[in-house]
């Protein structure tokens, strides 16, 4: 990726304005302007990781989907002493929501701090949580007597 929309010296632009070739070269400088680009998301996941230990060497845990079909949503959760998060990808192409055997035990309340879609945060009650097609979740739980071993 490029930095800037400048022209390299010696380099002849295709019409489409890439160097050689139809594809579309994007820049730091144009991903900077989009409301909902590639950089921004992983800027935002690169923060939250820097920030929270949790996501940086907590505990790993895989939360089971269903007991009888498999699912499209990949749930698990980083956890580093009384700190919690709970990462929810659904590859599928329909909405889904979480189920109970997502989640026993786990705390009913938190916050969404990344959203793969870079349309949401904040407070969000995991009952009525709805994960997008193709949408990643990157959500800290809230409640201190939440012990999970």
């Amino acid at each position: 990726m490029r930095w800037g929309s400048y022209q390299i010296p010696g380099i002849a632009r295709h019409p489409t304005g890439s160097p050689g070739g139809a594809e579309t070269q994007i820049s730091v400088e144009a991903e900077l302007k989009e409301k909902r680009s590639v950089l921004k998301l992983f800027k935002s996941l690169s923060q939250a990781r820097a920030l929270e230990v949790a996501l940086q060497c907590g505990n790993f845990t895989l939360l089971p989907s269903s007991t009888t079909a498999p699912s499209p949503v990949l749930a698990f959760l980083r956890s580093w002493e009384c700190v919690h998060f709970l990462i929810l990808l659904n590859f599928g192409h329909q909405e889904a929501a979480l189920t109970d055997h997502w989640t026993p035990g786990l705390p009913m309340q938190g916050a969404i701090v990344v959203s793969s879609r870079l349309d949401r945060q904040g407070a969000v009650a995991l009952d009525t949580l709805r994960l997008q097609p193709r949408e990643a979740l990157v959500v800290k739980l809230f409640d201190t007597n939440y012990n999970r071993s």
